[in-house]
């Protein structure tokens, strides 16, 4: 197996594990204490509950590419995982500019992180696929 493509899924692992940290900033970070009054009980619940899943697979796709990049890069089931993170950094991607715009300076960044992870994520399963 490439020492690349292990070096890069291992990236893709940090990656993913800096955004659940990230995550578990932004209760303060959005004052969502605050804002749930504004959006009501039952949608303050759903983001809450939705932020806290979303951390949860940051967390164990992170550990999952850090600790197991070389051997799950030698299977099918490994790189088809890296394949479905892939699509989810995609989608992630795209979205950006839909719901946020990129007018600030902030989503312009935020658009090249995640363009980043889908990167990180693709090529090694490309290059284990095919390398």
């Amino acid at each position: 197996m490439s020492d690349f493509a292990t070096l890069l899924a291992r990236l893709a692992g940090w990656f993913d594990i800096g955004f659940a940290i990230i995550h578990l900033a932004f209760w303060k970070l959005f004052r969502w204490q605050d804002a749930a009054a504004a959006i009501g009980r039952v949608n303050a619940g759903i983001l809450q509950v939705l932020n806290v899943q979303l951390i949860l697979l940051f967390l164990l796709f992170g550990i999952v590419f850090v600790l197991h990049a070389e051997s799950g890069l030698k299977t099918a089931l490994g790189r088809d995982i890296l394949l479905v993170w892939t699509g989810f950094w995609v989608l992630r991607t795209a979205l950006q500019p839909f719901f946020f715009g990129l007018d600030h300076w902030a989503s312009k960044v935020l658009t090249g992180l995640f363009a980043t992870g889908t990167i990180l994520h693709l090529v090694p399963a490309l290059v284990g696929r095919w390398g």
